[in-house]
Parts: structure tokens; C-alpha cells; sequence
């Protein structure tokens, strides 16, 4: 896994991911902190904002819901401060998985 996986940084508020978006990558964050937002169903939202569900910090990780499914992102990550990430594609990480 260690040979897999390469990394990856972001500046403070940088979308990270995008929810509804194809995925791409799984993340591990290593340093810094963000947040993960999830917009609610269109039918039922009436145009309500997203909602803040977790806060991510070093050892947290994000990103297998798209990978595993192959289905589009399910949340927005965000970096709160500068965040550096270790990053495992998603052709590696179904071989792995």
C-alpha cells in the first residue's frame, strides 16, 4: 500500500471533492483539517444548504464511497487549513479492495 499511494496538497478552501462528481481518488488526510458537506436531495431541499457532517483531521480518510460503487461523490470535502493527503487512485484502490 505504502508503494500505492502518493502525495497530494491543498491551501485552505480548496474543494477537494464535489459532491455529484465522478471519483477519482481515495484520500488519507496526514496533515491539516477539513470538512465534509452534503447537500440535501433536490426534491426535498428547497434549495437548503449543504450540511456540515464531519470534521476531518490527520488519519481521517474519504473518498470509497465513489471508488467502491462507482457511484458520483456523496459529500464536499473542503480543506479548512492547508492540508496534505496521501492519495491511492481508483484503479489501485479496487485492486486492492
Amino acid at each position: 500500500l505504502v508503494d500505492a499511494v502518493f502525495p497530494v496538497t491543498f491551501p485552505a478552501g480548496t474543494v477537494i471533492i464535489k459532491q455529484g462528481d465522478e471519483g477519482e481518488n481515495f484520500y488519507i488526510v496526514e496533515a491539516g483539517e477539513g470538512e465534509v458537506h452534503v447537500a440535501p436531495k433536490r426534491k426535498t431541499a428547497g434549495g437548503a444548504p449543504p450540511k456540515k457532517v464531519m470534521d476531518l483531521r490527520p488519519g481521517y480518510s474519504f473518498g470509497e464511497l465513489s471508488l467502491m460503487y462507482n457511484s458520483p461523490r456523496a459529500a464536499t470535502v473542503t480543506a479548512t487549513t492547508d492540508i496534505r493527503l496521501w492519495a491511492l487512485d481508483r484503479k489501485t484502490f479496487r485492486r486492492i479492495v
